[in-house]
């Protein structure tokens, strides 16, 4: 299990890509401990390639999906600290793409620091964060409430 816990050492792609696949399979076996998941799949969702990143989400999204509790004790602290990398747009794109998970699940005291991290991306300095919040905007706010979207 500390293996999972840790940062793959390698860079290869192909690796990486299957490291993000492979997790949301592991999820079954590990006798629902799938919080040790997180860690490894948010250092995947802040890779610089696109495939490796958008895996990366839909493996994070099934092992939430699963497990929902996971959302508001894990996802959206996971979600936050990608969401104010600034060190690379990248991590901010997986967070536009979390969004909508991480809202549908969350506890309603932590729906309106989502709702303030979404308007923030949507202003974001880089073009393609704000293009990835744009594309996330209907799913967004799909799973908000009438009231959450007059606040």
């Amino acid at each position: 299990v500390q293996v999972v816990q840790e940062e793959p050492l390698c860079n290869d792609d192909e690796l990486l890509y299957s490291m993000a696949k492979q997790y949301a399979v592991l999820s079954d076996y590990i006798g629902g401990r799938d919080d040790l998941l997180i860690a490894p799949l948010e250092h995947l969702a802040a890779q610089e390639e696109t495939v490796i990143r958008d895996q990366a989400i839909l493996s994070l999204c099934k092992i939430i999906e699963k497990s929902p509790n996971l959302a508001s004790d894990q996802l959206v602290h996971t979600l936050n600290r990608l969401a104010n990398r600034m060190d690379f747009f990248t991590a901010r794109v997986s967070a536009s793409a979390l969004l909508p998970v991480a809202y549908r699940y969350a506890k309603e005291d932590q729906k309106a620091g989502l709702r303030k991290a979404f308007n923030t991306l949507c202003a974001d300095e880089t073009p393609m964060v704000r293009r990835a919040a744009a594309h996330k905007l209907r799913d967004f706010v799909s799973v908000c409430s009438k009231q959450d979207l007059l606040t």
